[in-house]
C-alpha cells in the first residue's frame, strides 16, 4: 500500500511541475478587440523605429 502511495504522489508532483512549466507568460501591449470566451483578440500597436 505504501508503494502505491508513493508512487501515485510521485505522479501527481511531476504532473504538477510540467503543467507549472508549461505556461509562460506573455507581455502584449495593444487594446481588446473581442472576446470569445477564454479567447482574447488583441490589436496590437504599432511598432515605431
Amino acid at each position: 500500500m505504501k508503494k502505491v502511495c508513493g508512487a501515485l504522489l510521485c505522479g501527481v508532483l511531476a504532473f504538477a511541475v510540467t503543467a507549472a512549466e508549461a505556461q509562460n507568460p506573455m507581455r502584449i501591449r495593444g487594446t481588446i478587440a473581442s472576446v470569445d470566451g477564454n479567447v482574447l483578440m488583441v490589436k496590437t500597436r504599432a511598432i515605431l523605429t
